[in-house]
């Protein structure tokens, strides 16, 4: 049972030994997702030559997120294996499509093919996160969460990190297809590995088994209900409001003083190896005494290193802040997802973590927006001090009341 009345499952004896496999299976699906959103990019603007087309392919990838509430109720119902290995195998068949596509290209008709494929992409992929985090419930003990997802921090920044260097060469080299091709054999890789993981079964929560598979809001009301997970998810949100404007504004900023694109790259780079040290800082000091006093100096920090951005040109300042910004990024959100996993009824895990990642997905939509229409009306570099405002707001109200779930000891914290 978690705190506060949230049950959590003990792992069942012996499946703490799978959870090398379990990193492995993390860093390489990183490796694989990385690989074949940039192939797919870059597969539809070679045969397009549409930055149009490309942003309405990305739109179709990412808008299924909608979906979120869907794909976590079929985690509970139906358990995490099946589901996790249909969704891994239909990812690899829809991706050596998309490869055969555009290698044997006939417009007009194969556009509509490749788009018809993200929005399938993007459908089926939902279930994988929610699965993949409540895999990571039943591998490890409760008192090892932080640690676990510091190493889950490294291991996905790690995986997409190799990707992002090798995949332009790649591409240039082999051409799009091939690299997609690879991207799909590297997650056909990963659905055997996954497969002898400590795996939940179908929900007991009769909410969950006997209604038929619909949009079920009860991951998002547990987010809401619950002060720790409200907690938790503010200061996840912190981290991709902080991290987002990077994505749409640091390209042309860095364009315009003179950096280019490698400046760009460079930023990047800093950012994963900041993911990497933050990871490893925070695995390091796994104590709750500890947590008290460096979560509230973190938040503090990255709110100052996002304002930063604003006000330096200098590369090297740039690629500090960078740094800084991953290590920040990575010692909350560890903390943060920990948390979930610990106070998260497993009957309803699926549908929580569904919740957080859809509610992601649109908090990152709304920033872009946000951007989008700001940097119409010349906003500037205070685009950054905006951004900063809300990462200060959700980090200190994670901080100053990272809450106590008002149930009973003894009752698990949902809502279904």
């Amino acid at each position: 049972m978690g705190r506060n009345g949230g049950t959590v499952t003990a792992p069942a004896a012996g499946t703490a030994s799978r959870y090398p496999l379990y990193l492995v299976s993390y860093f390489l699906m990183a490796i694989a997702a990385s690989m074949a959103g940039v192939a797919m990019s870059f597969g539809v603007l070679a045969k397009t030559g549409s930055t149009a087309l490309l942003a309405i392919n990305l739109a179709l990838y990412f808008l299924p997120a909608l979906l979120s509430p869907v794909s976590g109720a079929a985690v509970d119902r139906y358990g995490t294996r099946p589901v996790l290995a249909a969704s891994i195998a239909a990812r690899v068949v829809l991706l050596a499509a998309f490869a055969a596509t555009v290698a044997w290209w006939t417009a007009p008709a194969s556009v509509a093919v490749l788009m018809t494929i993200t929005l399938l992409v993007g459908i089926l992929k939902l279930p994988t996160s929610p699965a993949m985090r409540k895999v990571f419930t039943r591998t490890l003990p409760a008192d090892r969460y932080v640690k676990g997802n510091a190493h889950l921090s490294i291991a996905g920044q790690s995986g997409a990190a190799l990707s992002f260097l090798l995949v332009g060469a790649a591409i240039d080299r082999f051409d799009a297809p091939m690299v997609l091709a690879t991207a799909a054999g590297v997650f056909a890789l990963v659905g055997v590995l996954t497969w002898p993981l400590a795996h939940a079964t179908r929900s007991p929560n009769s909410a969950a088994t006997t209604r038929r598979l619909a949009v079920d809001t009860a991951g998002f009301v547990a987010l809401k209900t619950s002060p720790v997970l409200l907690a938790s998810t503010a200061m996840t949100l912190a981290t991709v409001i902080a991290f987002t404007p990077t994505e749409a504004v640091l390209p042309g900023q860095m364009q315009d003083q003179g950096h280019g694109a490698s400046g760009f790259t460079h930023f990047l780079l800093a950012y994963s190896l900041g993911v990497l040290a933050g990871g490893v800082l925070i695995g390091r000091l796994d104590d709750p005494r500890h947590f008290r006093r460096l979560v509230p100096a973190a938040a503090t920090v990255l709110v100052l290193a996002v304002a930063g951005l604003g006000l330096s040109a200098g590369i090297a300042v740039l690629l500090a802040l960078g740094l800084i910004i991953g290590a920040c990024c990575a010692m909350l959100e560890s903390v943060a997802m920990a948390r979930i996993h610990q106070h998260a009824d497993e009957a309803v895990q699926g549908r929580v973590f569904a919740a957080l990642h859809g509610t992601e997905s649109v908090v990152r939509a709304g920033v872009l927006g946000l951007i989008a229409a700001a940097t119409a009306l010349g906003v500037g570099r205070l685009l950054w001090l905006a951004a900063a405002v809300p990462v200060l707001v959700l980090t200190a109200a994670a901080v100053a009341r990272p809450g106590r779930d008002r149930v009973p000891e003894g009752e698990p914290v949902e809502a279904s």
